[in-house]
């Protein structure tokens, strides 16, 4: 669970070195995009844990999230926690395939980018009209990280078969143990 949990934190980390690269608009007067690669491995890695880890999982990014990249408190860790729900009531009728993941990373890409909005709005902190909004950030933001979550579906799974083969590796050396201390 500890690789899992490092794995989405780098994910976040490579998230700021992105942002660092390709700068966020703010007087949205041309179109960009927001990485969100961090965000997109968030939720393909608590498709597949426990809802209390992967609850977890959501509230401690959140919160790392909020801290490093946006300097407010606990917005992104409800809006995770929300795309934590979203995505474990999805979870049932999606399949693992790289489309299914696409189309489940895109919805809650979508899901999170409107509920941003919806925040902004009702806290005044923008004007922007929401057909601004999609147009300047949120289609640039979606088509980009389309391309983030192929790479993403690819590197967790080699990451859950690594730790499937660590798993098997230790069953038998606790196999072999167990032979030898019953003299067989």
């Amino acid at each position: 669970m500890i690789i899992q949990y490092l794995f989405v934190f780098a994910c976040f980390l490579i998230d700021g070195v992105i942002e660092t690269c390709f700068p966020i608009n703010f007087a949205m007067n041309s179109v960009y995009f927001v990485s969100c690669f961090g965000v997109c491995a968030l939720i393909l890695t608590i498709r597949k844990m426990d809802f209390i880890d992967a609850l977890l999982l959501s509230i401690l990014s959140g919160m790392f999230y909020d801290f490093f990249f946006t300097n407010s408190f606990l917005v992104y860790a409800v809006i995770f926690v929300i795309l934590c729900f979203i995505v474990k009531a999805w979870q049932k009728h999606v399949g693992e395939s790289l489309l299914e993941s696409i189309i489940l990373a895109i919805c809650s890409l979508f899901t999170m980018q409107l509920l941003t909005y919806g925040l902004m709005w009702f806290t005044g902190s923008t004007r922007v009209s929401f057909s601004s909004w999609i147009y300047y950030r949120m289609f640039l933001t979606l088509v980009v990280n389309v391309g983030f979550v192929i790479v993403l579906y690819f590197l967790t799974n080699v990451r859950d078969d690594y730790l499937r083969m660590r798993d098997v590796k230790i069953r038998k050396e606790e196999k072999l143990s167990t032979r030898r201390l019953s003299g067989r």
